[in-house]
């Protein structure tokens, strides 16, 4: 059994998150021990570190490795004592700070160690090349694939009034949650990682546009590639937008205790409940690229929008809140429970709305 050190040195904190000539890595940055052995981190750097072994991508840590916060000329050591093969670990605080270790059990061929350290400096080899790709094909990662079909056709550039059907979704509890993790931000990026994940798929497996993140919320658009669009009969969108609604509350919650048992049981943090929200309406909408000097966007604006999220506001905890005018079209589909605006709670700039409707699912 052998006692290494690993070096957090001085200045270690100064880099950027997703960067690639930013990613800065402990020292040594490979570890190779055998299993048994004790690893211990020093904190030579003038701020606290906190690391945790797992997928950094993703934000999601494994449980193998957790040192907690080891503050200034503090150090944390921990016993390998079973065969992990290779372990990835990062700071919570710093996401840019990288390592690895790798692990060689007492019972492990020469071939399976080898193998592991050949698939690491792969990984390490490309890390440049899928940066360059990425890079390459960053539009398709930030607009939705089918506005990106549509850009191309013959007027895509001119604003059309359409019938669409708008998704609010808003995480009610978040900026608390936000202030609990202070020190530890990169646990609420991967949970938040996770649901966006869920969302994307949820709206596209339900024929809808993800128009555009909003802090933890999301707004989307169904409807867009009908073609009887200027049909207010066309119910398909709104029927697929509230089936989206129903099954990404209900992925909402599975994802999010999960979160809720890591954020226990590995950092022994206790947080307070969270809830997905969301509100639906459907009207005519402008949408369509708006074209500036120095950039271009794709969205849908006008009133129904803006009524859209004014109701998201108005939800509580896991309620999604329909429009008058889209229930009563959908009363033999869905079922509603009314809720009556009172005269000291109206909503802004639309003063005239007396009700809304919450789905019973």
């Amino acid at each position: 059994m052998n006692n290494i050190s690993i070096i957090i040195p001085l200045g270690f904190r100064k880099t950027k998150m997703n960067e690639i000539s930013n990613i800065k890595y402990f020292v040594p940055r490979i570890i190779h021990i055998n299993e048994g052995d004790i690893l211990s981190w020093i904190n030579k750097d003038s701020v606290s570190h906190y690391l945790v072994s797992g997928n950094v991508d993703e934000g999601k840590p494994d449980g193998i490795l957790n040192t907690k916060e080891i503050p200034p000329e503090q150090s944390f050591s921990q016993k390998i004592d079973e065969f992990t093969g290779i372990i990835h670990y990062y700071c919570i605080i710093h996401p840019a700070e990288r390592g690895s270790i790798i692990v060689n059990g007492k019972n492990t061929d020469r071939y399976r160690f080898e193998q592991g350290q050949t698939n690491l400096d792969i990984t390490e080899n490309n890390e440049n090349e899928n940066w360059i790709q990425e890079t390459q094909t960053k539009l398709s990662r930030y607009v939705d694939p089918t506005i990106l079909e549509t850009l191309g056709k013959p007027n895509s550039d001119i604003l059309k009034n359409k019938v669409l059907t708008i998704v609010f979704w808003d995480i009610s509890g978040f900026s608390k949650l936000c202030v609990k993790f202070t020190n530890q931000p990169h646990l609420i990026v991967g949970f938040l990682q996770e649901f966006f994940n869920q969302a994307n798929n949820t709206i596209h497996k339900y024929a809808g546009i993800l128009d555009k993140f909003l802090g933890d919320g999301i707004m989307g658009i169904f409807g867009y590639t009908d073609d009887i669009y200027e049909s207010n009969e066309n119910l398909v969108s709104s029927i697929d937008a509230i089936n989206c609604a129903i099954e990404l509350n209900r992925s909402f919650e599975e994802i999010k205790n999960k979160w809720i048992g890591i954020w226990r049981d590995q950092f022994d943090l206790i947080t307070g409940d969270i809830h997905l929200k969301c509100a639906i309406h459907r009207g005519n909408t402008l949408v369509g690229k708006i074209i500036t000097h120095d950039r271009d966007q794709f969205t849908a604006l006008g009133s129904t929008v803006n009524l859209t999220s004014r109701l998201v506001d108005k939800a509580d905890s896991n309620q999604i809140i329909i429009s008058s005018e889209l229930k009563d079209k959908l009363d033999n589909i869905f079922r509603f429970k009314k809720i009556t605006i009172n005269s000291d709670n109206k909503i802004k700039s639309f003063e005239y709305v007396k009700e809304y409707y919450e789905l019973l699912f």
